[in-house]
C-alpha cells in the first residue's frame, strides 16, 4: 500500500472511531522533531529519532585534531549500540558511567596500539 493510501486509512479509521485528534498529536510531534533536529548534533539525531547512537574519540592527530568515529544502533535497540570489540576480540559493554570511562580508555589503548 502507498503511503497516501496508508494515511487515508487510519485517518477513516480513526474518523469513524471518533479519534481524529489523534491526528493532531501527530502533527505536534512533527513540529517537535523538526525543531529539534535543527539545533542538535549528528549523534543527537539519531537519539532523538529512536535510533541509538554514539560518538567515540578514537585517535587524536599530529596536530592535535581529535578524530573520532559514530557508531549507529537499529532503532529502539541501545544495548548493542553501545557494544565494542577490542584488539583482543573481547567485547564491552557500556551500562553506567563507569562502563562508559572503561570503554573511551579501551578505545584509546586500541588506537594508540
Amino acid at each position: 500500500m502507498d503511503p497516501k493510501g496508508a494515511d487515508e486509512l487510519i485517518e477513516s479509521l480513526l474518523d469513524k472511531l471518533h479519534l481524529t485528534r489523534l491526528l493532531e498529536i501527530r502533527s505536534l510531534f512533527g513540529q517537535l522533531m523538526d525543531k529539534s533536529l535543527w539545533f542538535t548534533h549528528r549523534p543527537a539525531i539519531q537519539n532523538v529519532s529512536g535510533q541509538p547512537s554514539i560518538a567515540l574519540p578514537v585517535h587524536v592527530t599530529d596536530a592535535g585534531l581529535p578524530l573520532g568515529i559514530q557508531a549507529v544502533g537499529r532503532p529502539g535497540d541501545e544495548q548493542d549500540a553501545f557494544v565494542a570489540r577490542r584488539a583482543d576480540g573481547e567485547d564491552f559493554r557500556v551500562t553506567d558511567a563507569a562502563g562508559a570511562a572503561q570503554g573511551a580508555g579501551l578505545i584509546r589503548q586500541i588506537s594508540s596500539s
